[in-house]
């Protein structure tokens, strides 16, 4: 299991090589892509990123109520922070 990361709000991230390589992403924008940490829940982050308007499943009611559903959320475990040497990006 990933060991919990202590992001605070405004850390630049991205997704961590173990992640990508699990996720056979390896080529593409995906080790590209860099977020900046706006809300921090427990393991998940919510970064940046809007979420794609076809992948949304909240109610009018339920983004009004929260306004961070339309934003994309990231397990801690799959982020490493830009710039930090992180053993798990090594082969």
């Amino acid at each position: 299991m990933a060991k919990f990361r202590d992001f605070q709000p405004g850390t630049r991230v991205r997704y961590s090589g173990k992640f990508l390589r699990n996720t056979g992403q390896m080529t593409g924008s995906a080790g590209q892509q860099v977020f900046t940490v706006t809300h921090v829940r427990g393991e998940y982050v919510t970064v940046d990123q809007k979420i794609h308007p076809g992948g949304d499943v909240w109610t009018p009611e339920e983004h009004a109520a929260d306004p961070t559903l339309a934003y994309t959320r990231i397990h801690t475990g799959n982020l490493t922070i830009v710039g930090q040497l992180d053993s798990r990006d090594c082969p």
